[in-house]
């Protein structure tokens, strides 16, 4: 079975068993819904209504899901997975968090490597605190979903910045801040963009 995408049409709490979503095509009685980086079990389907027999399966965890969230449904071997030697079967996601904002507000610290979706069609204002009790080497990878000029407002700036440095993305679906926490500050890494006082662009 080929997987399937859509996305929350409403907000997902960590301890919900039913979600809505934007289109249910391609969800089956005991498949799998991957939301964000969260594998769920499927129980049953009521047009856009999914009911979930298990949430947090195959080493991923429960956790609330914002709206817009990306959705996929599959069946276990359409998902690639980690079988490291003497390890159980896991999910490539599990190693690593997915988070998706389709509103405007504040992009919540990492607590290990994280890949952040801005899924709304037009441009979200986010603000990212400094990563003071982040580990070093930590990266924040943040990704335009649907393509909007997003923005991105770093509390004190990057290493080496003392300004508010805010960085505004390109219109096109992939474009991408990629940041890593070092000594309190975020690290700007990304390739093809530089961050300025005030405004900056991010390439795709």
């Amino acid at each position: 079975m080929a997987i399937t995408r859509t996305t929350l049409a409403v907000a997902l709490n960590a301890t919900d068993q039913v979600c809505t979503v934007t289109s249910a095509t391609g969800a089956t009685a005991n498949g799998l819904m991957l939301i964000d980086n969260e594998l769920a079990l499927v129980k049953s389907i009521s047009g856009s209504q999914i009911e979930l027999k298990r949430r947090g399966t195959e080493g991923t965890i429960a956790k609330a899901h914002g709206l817009l969230a990306p959705v996929v449904f599959g069946l276990a071997t359409d998902f690639p997975v980690n079988t490291g030697e003497g390890q159980p079967l896991k999910l490539v996601h599990a190693f690593r968090d997915v988070v998706s904002y389709g509103a405007d507000g504040a992009i919540a610290l990492p607590k290990r490597d994280t890949v952040v979706l801005l899924q709304k069609a037009s441009a979200l204002a986010m603000t990212l605190a400094d990563p003071t009790n982040v580990p070093d080497g930590t990266f924040l990878t943040i990704v335009s979903g649907l393509g909007a000029a997003h923005t991105v407002d770093l509390a004190t700036g990057v290493v080496g910045s003392d300004s508010d440095d805010i960085f505004t993305m390109t219109t096109g679906v992939g474009a991408a801040i990629q940041l890593a926490a070092y000594k309190g500050k975020w690290a700007h890494i990304s390739t093809g963009l530089t961050a300025a006082e005030a405004v900056a662009s991010a390439v795709a």
